[in-house]
């Protein structure tokens, strides 16, 4: 079957049987590799059909990328919470090849295995970790905390943090605490809820600045909270793509 069919099936939702017969033998789901070209990156990514061909089509949460590069530099080190099948963590990676440092927190361990395959293809390995855990407000044995790790492996220069579990992304902050006062990096995280204590807790640790993905400021008295916050301690400007 072409290459380029076989993404259409996996791509598209009104495909579902065609997918489970091709794609899904076993109730499995299939993962798919290939370079992807992300703006001025080019990198080797896996995962299943769907992701990998808006991978390689638009991109994957475009927006949050740029915001990590135009902060990160040289040897920063960024964090990623809820990294998935490792878009964002592999745009890092890369960019900050061969000095800088990504750690990636993913806790369903089929995904880690995919994402290890390609930390390991791209020859990342001495510069992202992955932490096959969930990140929270304290340890227990699936769970860490963003404080405990960065305690652990001695990491410095944190930059950027991005947080996206699709449930409690403010007990994931509040496990943060230590490295937030310390590093204040630049924090992008879903507003799934608890909107109103996440961002009073960025402001108890130190933060005054808050915008949106479309670069407009967010403050506590707005009518609706965007999807993802972005905080940081200094102003900052999201461009339209990195050249």
């Amino acid at each position: 079957m072409p290459t380029s069919i076989q993404y259409k099936i996996g791509a598209s939702s009104l495909l579902n049987c065609f997918r489970d017969v091709f794609f899904r033998p076993n109730g499995n789901i299939a993962i798919i590799g290939g370079f992807v070209n992300w703006e001025n990156l080019n990198f080797y990514f896996l995962s299943p059909y769907k992701i990998f061909y808006k991978a390689q089509n638009n991109g994957i949460e475009n927006i949050i990328c740029r915001c990590a590069l135009t902060v990160l530099e040289d040897s920063d080190t960024a964090i990623d919470i809820g990294a998935n099948y490792g878009f964002i963590t592999t745009v890092m990676g890369k960019y900050l090849f061969p000095r800088g440092h990504v750690v990636s927190f993913e806790i369903d361990s089929s995904i880690c295995k995919v994402l290890n395959q390609t930390i390991i293809k791209n020859q990342l390995s001495n510069n992202v970790t992955l932490i096959e855990k969930g990140a929270s407000s304290k340890e227990s044995i699936k769970y860490t905390t963003i404080d405990v790790v960065v305690s652990e492996h001695k990491l410095k220069k944190i930059k950027f943090i991005k947080i996206d579990v699709d449930g409690d992304d403010f007990d994931v902050l509040v496990g943060a605490y230590n490295t937030l006062n310390n590093f204040h990096p630049t924090v992008v995280i879903e507003m799934h809820k608890n909107q109103r204590k996440i961002y009073e807790f960025l402001i108890s640790c130190g933060y005054q600045y808050f915008i949106n993905q479309s670069n407009e400021t967010v403050s506590i008295d707005i009518d609706s909270w965007p999807p993802n916050l972005i905080a940081s301690n200094q102003k900052l400007l999201i461009p339209q793509n990195i050249i």
